[in-house]
Order: C-alpha cells, then sequence, then structure tokens
C-alpha cells in the first residue's frame, strides 16, 4: 500500500511539472486555451485527484475559475513552492472550494523570466486514502493510520469505527514510543505502547511512503 501511495504522488507531482514547463513555454500566460485544455486532461488523467488549479503569483486562484474569490497565499505549501523549485506537499487542511479535508501537493510557475508567477496544485481528499484503507484487512481491534514527515494525522481507520473520527486531525498526536522510534528510523520500525485514540496496547509497525 505505501508503494501504491507513493506511486500516486509520483505521477501527481509529474502532471504538475508538465503543467509548470507549459506555463513557461507560454510566456507565463496561464489563460491561453491550450494551457488551459492541458490542465484539464492532465486533472483527466488523475482520478485519485480531486481537482487542479493554478494561481497567480499573489495567491489567487485563477484557473478553473471559482465561483467566489479563493487566494491560498496563506497555505504553507504555496510558500513552499515559492521557495523552490520542488515538489511541496501541504500539512493536512481543509480545502476554501470543498471544505473537505485534503492534502495538497504544489509546484511553482516561473515566467519566462523565470520570476515568481503563482504555483499550479492538485487536491487529494483524505478520504480517498481512507477508502484504500477500508479495504484492508487488520483484525479486530487494528488501526492504520497516515501521517505526513511531522508526524500529522492524514488518514486514520480502525476496526472500531468508533475511533474513526476528523478530531485529531492534522494532529501530532502520537506517543513518546513512536516520536523515539522515528527519531532513531524515520524510514521504518517498531513500537509497543497504547495507542492514543482508544488505549488498546499494540505493537505497532511503521514504513515511509516512497
Amino acid at each position: 500500500l505505501s508503494g501504491e501511495i507513493a506511486s500516486e504522488l509520483r505521477q501527481v507531482d509529474n502532471a504538475l511539472v508538465t503543467l509548470a514547463r507549459s506555463h513557461w513555454n507560454a510566456a507565463g500566460d496561464n489563460h491561453r486555451p491550450d494551457d488551459q485544455s492541458m490542465l484539464l486532461v492532465q486533472e483527466s488523467l488523475l482520478p485519485h485527484v480531486h481537482a487542479i488549479h493554478t494561481t497567480d503569483a499573489d495567491g489567487e486562484v485563477s484557473f478553473p475559475p471559482t465561483s467566489q474569490p479563493v487566494n491560498v497565499g496563506d497555505r504553507d505549501y504555496f510558500r513552499d513552492a515559492r521557495g523552490k523549485d520542488q515538489m511541496a506537499l501541504s500539512a493536512p487542511l481543509v480545502d476554501r472550494m470543498t471544505g473537505q479535508w485534503s492534502v495538497v501537493v504544489a509546484r511553482q510557475l516561473l515566467s519566462r523570466r523565470n520570476e515568481f508567477d503563482g504555483v499550479v496544485f492538485a487536491t487529494l481528499t483524505t478520504e480517498h486514502f481512507g477508502a484504500k484503507f477500508r479495504k484492508l484487512e487488520i483484525g479486530p481491534s487494528g488501526t492504520i493510520t497516515l501521517r505526513n514527515n511531522a508526524l500529522q494525522l492524514l488518514v486514520r481507520h480502525a476496526a472500531n469505527a468508533a475511533t474513526d473520527a476528523d478530531g485529531d486531525m492534522g494532529v501530532a498526536h502520537v506517543s513518546a514510543e513512536l516520536r523515539r522510534a522515528y527519531a532513531a528510523d524515520a524510514r521504518r520500525g517498531w513500537f509497543i505502547t497504547r495507542t492514543s485514540a482508544d488505549g488498546v496496547e499494540r505493537l505497532s509497525a511503521y514504513q515511509q511512503v516512497g
């Protein structure tokens, strides 16, 4: 499953790189019909992506158009993408256009003068990952979670549905045992502790996605 999630993120990033190059080739005019058409084509090739948008240099969503003005200039992924020519992955957030818990993958857009010209970003709902987790056999008291590098919760699925909740979404509420194991080896490891979600003592293992 970790390989599948990593593959999906690579596909998203490849699409954003393609769109960023198209934007640069179009002399920074992200309103050209062929640029807009390419964005819609890339979106159609990524069924796991909820939507792809572009912004201007101030963070105003420019395409596809929204019913009300939406600005994402204060979002961490916007600031991260503006500062580097690399994929930026957001912390869990509530999408301002849909109201859904989501994660965002973003890339900077540059003008032909190589000046910052906005970002192109793809939104993936946390429910997309939750649906994958619900297909897994995890036993009567099993729990599976997806966290980012800061250990913030993206998705939790538990055999006991009562522990599936949005209350901890985006929060790094984890045990001291996990923090120690993660500090020693961020790629993979295991530990024994009572989980904070339901107080059940478990042998837990983790593995980095990608």
